[in-house]
């Protein structure tokens, strides 16, 4: 049953997205929106600290919870539609998966579009997963995961890896991840019409930013169209609320198909990325308290 609070935020969600269309406002305006007002809504996590630094160009952040392995690491690339996003926006809810998870995260920042379209995004993921291999860690004891942008990202990063020859992470963890920038199908049944997060018609401004001409389905920006065989274990939470259902719901009967490990878990109620709301919401806790285990276990080597 959803909770109180999930209820809530879902109201003052469709209240926001009603009187402002994203779309209409620059993306700088809307950086500072989701970086620096969204950071300030939830209290920080104890026990972990930041460790912020460079690898090459891009900006990273360490997020070492007290007590965690140092030798085992959840790389994640954060959400935005490709656009937005930041390490200060996203470290909280990336901090709090980690301490669940008992390992540090890397956490970086990709270039965004419209400065920086495709491939921009993909080149600095796959070339910080090679960064963590060149400082020793081992492929086994990382997962890789994101949200939203982020997810579709991570998946893209491990076909583009497997491609490559590149020995692939243990796991992967996605929260509503984006997978398909064709965006033909989002409003097949009544998936389309609930999420009060996600307006379709700014994730398609967004979509050409990113792809700047590209041909929306290249596998690699949309990874429902991906050859997915080789692929590591994945865990997907996604809400039913959420507009990406649809396409998430393909992207894991291919996975199947090839023979792809896929736990799918589908919250009821849930809006996009609800986990961001730790420690407003009790679905956002559980949520996390599952994908950090879900880590641990794989970490572990079970």
């Amino acid at each position: 049953m959803q909770s109180n609070s999930s209820r809530f935020f879902t109201v003052a969600f469709n209240v926001y997205s009603s009187m402002f269309w994203r779309h209409y406002y620059p993306v700088f305006y809307q950086r500072i929106g989701m970086s620096e007002i969204a950071s300030l809504v939830t209290p920080p996590p104890l026990g972990v600290k930041t460790e912020l630094f460079k690898i090459n160009k891009i900006p990273a952040a360490w997020l070492i919870p007290e007590g965690c392995a140092r030798d085992k690491v959840l790389l994640y690339f954060h959400g935005g539609a490709y656009t937005l996003g930041s390490i200060k926006g996203h470290k909280k809810m990336v901090s709090r998966i980690a301490r669940e998870a008992g390992c540090k995260s890397l956490l970086i920042e990709y270039r965004l579009a419209p400065e920086n379209k495709f491939p921009a995004a993909l080149e600095d993921t796959v070339s910080s997963y090679k960064w963590l291999l060149d400082q020793g860690y081992k492929p086994e004891n990382i997962v890789i995961g994101g949200d939203s942008a982020g997810g579709g990202l991570a998946i893209a990063t491990l076909t583009s890896l497997r491609d490559s020859g590149w020995q692939l992470p243990g796991a992967a963890i996605l929260l509503s991840p984006w997978v398909d920038l064709e965006m033909e199908d989002e409003a097949a049944g009544t998936e389309g019409t609930k999420d009060p997060v996600l307006q379709i018609i700014w994730l398609k401004t967004c979509a050409e930013m990113y792809l700047g001409g590209e041909d929306p389905k290249n596998p690699l920006v949309s990874p429902v169209n991906a050859d997915l065989k080789g692929l590591p274990p994945m865990l997907i939470h996604i809400g039913s609320r959420e507009t990406l259902l649809h396409a998430v719901n393909i992207l894991v009967e291919h996975a199947r198909n090839e023979n792809v490990q896929v736990e799918l878990k589908i919250w009821d109620g849930m809006f996009h990325v609800w986990q961001a709301l730790s420690p407003f919401m009790p679905e956002s806790r559980d949520s996390i308290r599952e994908l950090g285990a879900y880590c641990k276990t794989r970490l572990s080597g079970v």
